[in-house]
């Protein structure tokens, strides 16, 4: 069995409450597959804990018979950023278990340039100096930018999200 066959058994377990849906918008055919997925999760539990949005990187290897997927969202580094603006971080949301928690899941396949594209955001978004406030620099205009610089996502993903 293919490890990808392995990671979607898990990842469709995981899920199986969640409204999962998937866009095809790569253009060129290459041996290799490549993903940007994009999830979220409500408030829960009456407000004491956050909701959340985070994207995905996944790449299915055909040479190597391999799969990786490198979920990460942005987050406060200390305190909420609810009210003024605080240090921040790129967190790894499979390690923080956000990925288990998400109700709903976008996956575009797309081609390794606008893989390559997308990924971009994480380095730019790593950066020290960057900060965190809600509704202005937060998880969810993170997860916006990621499938900003592939405008070709962008009229898709906001369609699936009606």
């Amino acid at each position: 069995m293919r490890w990808s066959a392995v990671l979607l058994t898990v990842s469709l377990a995981a899920f199986a409450l969640a409204d999962i849906q998937r866009i095809d918008k790569h253009t060129k055919l290459e041996r290799d597959r490549y993903f940007v997925v994009f999830f979220s999760r409500p408030v829960l539990k009456g407000g004491l804990t956050a909701g959340h949005a985070f994207v995905a990187w996944a790449h299915e290897d055909h040479d190597h018979n391999f799969s990786i997927e490198e979920p990460f969202g942005y987050y406060p580094k200390k305190g909420t950023g609810l009210f003024w603006w605080v240090p921040a971080e790129i967190k790894d949301d499979f390690l923080s278990g956000s990925v288990g928690k998400a109700t709903q899941v976008l996956t575009v396949q797309v081609d390794k340039a606008t893989f390559e594209k997308s990924h971009d955001i994480l380095q730019k978004w790593s950066d020290p100096k960057n900060k965190y406030k809600l509704t202005v620099k937060d998880c969810v205009t993170f997860k916006l930018r990621a499938h900003d610089v592939a405008k070709t996502l962008r009229k898709d993903v906001v369609k699936a999200g009606k």
